[in-house]
């Protein structure tokens, strides 16, 4: 299989996330000023839904060339390899997103901050990203397991969760493709298929949507990269896909006009697919912000939070102090990504730390008592 390493999608992925959170500074710091239903409000909601869907493509894409190369090289799918590779990528950064949210909730409390006991907003205001927010001990606990929760605080981890749910089935499936497994792998393999399915379309709105979304870049990935061996998958991508769109949370649809929103993104979906992946654009902005784009989603929210927070408590109402605010905001959120940026970097050593310690682990269970 060719490795080449897939250099012009760094780029996309940085200028996602700078959308993401141009995004959210215009929707903390300047809707109050000017309502929802204006055009200001349409194209930020407009611009972080299609560079969350870019995260999306992208997600489909690399992942998939990730459990293929896995197969090319261990003649079968070792989702040990895969699982220990993708804890070692999500959840560093995750731990860290998680601890900086609960610290600034913390923080929003001890000092009193609009947001906790008062609203999050001044008389007068046209609109609030958030009112009163809330963060209780089991959210942690499901957020850590990637289940839902902690989205007041930190409103771009929900698809951090449609995300990890995907990659769990779509590993399932090509495992069940690739490779002959015994009936109890088998078994295994599709009971967890189901469970995780089951739990997403219950937890996590819009999954079936975004998972339509995702396997674009994954059946992308098959077709500009085709070979004869991948036309089960092919298949398999276009049936779900097709699914998907018949569908609404995994039930036919009554309404005929219902399924035609997911299926523009999903036609919109191969258009970027076909774009970074067979046309190959470059987008060299991006790319300074491309190593640290995962922290930076998974950081920003709670940081523009804070400062919309205090801005709140200083009761200034000047549109002037909110530009102020906004631009200290992108570089307290871009300095805390650099952070966030070096954990990532440090996926490699993780990742054989666990080995290390699974292989060590195997050593003395077979050692003799």
């Amino acid at each position: 299989m060719n490795t080449t390493r897939f250099d012009n999608l760094a780029g996309a992925r940085g200028l996602a996330a700078a959308v993401v959170l141009i995004s959210h500074v215009v929707q903390i710091h300047f809707l109050r000023f000017v309502g929802l239903g204006t055009p200001l409000h349409h194209i930020s909601s407009v611009a972080s839904e299609y560079a969350v869907v870019v995260f999306f493509i992208l997600s489909g894409y690399l992942i998939t060339h990730s459990l293929e190369f896995n197969i090319e090289r261990n003649g079968y799918l070792k989702l040990r390899i895969f699982a220990v590779a993708r804890f070692a990528r999500l959840y560093p950064p995750l731990l860290f997103s998680i601890l900086l949210s609960v610290i600034i909730f913390l923080a929003m409390g001890f000092f009193k901050l609009p947001g906790r006991e008062t609203p999050m907003s001044l008389p007068g205001d046209l609109y609030s990203a958030r009112d009163i927010v809330h963060l209780s001990l089991g959210e942690v606990k499901s957020a850590l397991l990637l289940l839902q929760g902690m989205l007041e605080i930190n409103g771009p981890l929900w698809s951090l969760y449609i995300e990890a749910k995907l990659y769990i089935l779509y590993a399932c499936a090509l495992a069940l493709l690739a490779g002959k497994r015994n009936i109890v792998q088998i078994t295994l393999l599709i009971a967890t298929f189901l469970y995780v399915i089951k739990i997403a379309i219950e937890l996590n709105p819009g999954f079936l949507a975004y998972g339509a979304i995702w396997l674009t870049g994954s059946l992308s990935y098959y077709i500009w990269n085709y070979s004869k061996k991948w036309r089960d998958r092919i298949l398999v991508c276009f049936i779900f896909i097709i699914f998907i769109i018949s569908t609404e949370d995994g039930h036919i649809l009554t309404d005929a006009t219902a399924p035609f929103s997911v299926a523009f993104n999903v036609f919109f979906s191969f258009v970027i697919g076909w774009l970074l992946f067979k046309i190959r654009i470059r987008i060299p902005v991006g790319r300074y912000l491309a190593d640290c784009s995962y922290s930076l989603y998974v950081t920003h929210f709670p940081v523009l939070l804070l400062s919309q927070s205090l801005l709140i408590y200083s009761k200034n109402t000047s549109i002037f102090f909110a530009i102020i605010v906004s631009l200290i905001s992108i570089g307290a959120a871009s300095g805390i990504a650099l952070i966030g940026s070096v954990i990532e970097s440090k996926k490699s050593t993780i990742q054989s730390g666990f080995f290390s310690l699974a292989d060590y682990l195997m050593r003395l269970q077979g050692k003799p008592k």
